[in-house]
């Protein structure tokens, strides 16, 4: 009975290992282009996009809000591309005041890379 359960086991830890690996595999192919950097000083930036057109961009790190608070502020867009073709994206800025998103369903793409 021990040895009936043990090779069950086993059996469910291989599964587990081959879907795992295969769905990572299947999810890496589908990403276009990323990019990270981190300066070490608290400042940090990162995009990816998919081949669907799924994409974000975000930037963070200390700056002062509208308000003059020094603080930790992130600086993104992120969006998608409809089954229409058309081109939907949110541009947000979280800060001391919260997270504030402006939509943006325009068909324009920006390449807004500012580093905080």
């Amino acid at each position: 009975m021990v040895k009936g359960v043990r090779f069950c086991l086993y059996g469910v830890i291989v599964y587990v290992i081959i879907n795992f690996f295969s769905k990572s595999d299947a999810l890496e192919t589908q990403v276009k282009d990323y990019v990270y950097n981190n300066n070490g000083l608290g400042s940090y930036s990162f995009e990816f996009e998919t081949i669907d057109g799924t994409f974000r961009r975000e930037d963070g790190g200390i700056a002062a809000n509208s308000k003059g608070v020094v603080g930790f502020v992130v600086r993104g867009v992120y969006g998608f591309i409809d089954p229409e073709g058309r081109h939907h994206s949110v541009r947000y800025i979280a800060d001391a005041d919260g997270y504030q998103p402006q939509a943006d369903d325009g068909d324009i793409r920006y390449n807004d890379r500012r580093i905080v």
